[in-house]
């Protein structure tokens, strides 16, 4: 088991919890009422996506550390956590491609390069964290995972805020 940077879990806890309150805020301060229905439910599995990703981060950012406060031995909590966190975004992949990438080809759009780089960045990741608790890979393993995450959330609420600036005619 490696000794973790504390700080760093916390770094990305901040990150991910100002990426969902700002994508939340960005949402409020820029609704419209003129937009296509189509439209509206992309940009609302594009909120919807950023949000689940940030806090997903969050969360698993701090959940090894939860645990190991429990008096759980820092191995056992790490893989432990690993088994969880890969459980839980590979969850939501699943579901999240099911979900969203259907609505690309109703709305007439091609699924986006960034969209398709994040899937494959949450398949390679869901597979190294399943090895991290199967102890094949080191704890690092999680850490890596757990910056893919953070990625993703940052793309993801890129892709909901330059959405919304397309759609108010700013960008």
């Amino acid at each position: 088991v490696i000794a973790v940077h504390t700080d760093f879990l916390f770094i990305v806890a901040e990150i991910g919890a100002a990426f969902a309150g700002f994508a939340s805020l960005v949402a409020a301060v820029s609704r419209r009422q003129d937009q296509s229905l189509e439209k509206s439910q992309l940009d609302f599995g594009k909120l919807q996506n950023a949000v689940v990703l940030s806090l997903v981060a969050v969360a698993f950012a701090l959940f090894p550390s939860l645990v190991e406060r429990q008096g759980v031995d820092p191995a056992i909590a790490w893989r432990g956590s690993a088994a969880v966190f890969s459980i839980v975004f590979g969850s939501y992949t699943a579901l999240g491609m099911r979900r969203y990438l259907p609505s690309y080809g109703k709305a007439g759009h091609p699924v986006p390069l960034t969209l398709r780089v994040n899937v494959f960045a949450a398949g390679i990741s869901v597979i190294v964290l399943a090895l991290c608790a199967a102890g094949a890979l080191p704890t690092s393993s999680y850490l890596l995972a757990l910056t893919a995450l953070l990625y993703m959330a940052g793309v993801a609420f890129l892709r909901f805020f330059v959405s919304i600036g397309q759609s108010s005619g700013a960008a």
